[in-house]
């Protein structure tokens, strides 16, 4: 049997050393991935008190390549964390990173998200007279939907509309309430231009 030359062993040993770092690593971990101004962010996790509310998961947006903006839940007003704070908080342990194909829209969408959100006494509140133009009060999904409407563009909800005899057809509005999970929506997703660039465990 031939033996291996140490330059071989040497080759051989960093190819292991390779494939064992990548079983190892954790997948999924934000260096792995760019994230870019104008980024949804869509958790399982559910603010305390709200999932009672027919509510299920929690929204924020990206402002920068390592920042979100969100607003956290009841008696909190609207924060920026670190996205690496937001992927290993327990609470987001699992998230959808949904990215306008509209290459231009993400960084006026950031700004936009800053200027109305950012450091504002805006406090979290469900229970509202539905109307995401109206953000006296707000929360987390519809702190998405104002950045993207103040930007210029308007993320719209399919309905079923019955047109009699049987007959129905989709259309397609601005939204009463808009929640987190409307923003993986597949029909709202390409209706809108919107796709799905990373998932982080979920």
């Amino acid at each position: 049997m031939k033996k291996l030359l140490v330059e071989e062993k040497i080759i051989i040993g960093f190819i292991l050393c390779i494939v064992c770092l990548g079983i190892l690593l954790p997948k999924g971990k934000a260096n792995s991935f760019q994230f870019k101004p104008g980024d949804i962010l869509i958790s399982k996790s559910t603010a305390p008190g709200v999932s009672g509310k027919g509510i299920v998961g929690h929204a924020g947006i990206v402002i920068d390549s390592k920042t979100v903006l969100h607003i956290a839940g009841p008696n909190k007003m609207p924060s920026k964390i670190s996205i690496t704070e937001w992927l290993s908080q327990s609470k987001n342990p699992s998230t959808k990173v949904i990215r306008s194909k509209n290459a231009t829209l993400g960084t006026k969408v950031a700004q936009k998200a800053k200027d109305n959100f950012l450091n504002k006494n805006i406090p979290y509140d469900l229970n509202f007279t539905p109307n995401p133009t109206n953000i006296k009060k707000t929360y987390c999904s519809e702190l998405v939907w104002y950045s993207y409407y103040k930007a210029g563009f308007e993320y719209k909800k399919p309905s079923t509309l019955s047109m009699g005899g049987g007959v129905f057809k989709t259309v397609w509005q601005r939204p009463s309430i808009i929640k987190p999970y409307d923003f993986l929506n597949n029909l709202a997703l390409s209706y809108n231009n919107f796709h799905i660039v990373k998932t982080f465990n979920w």
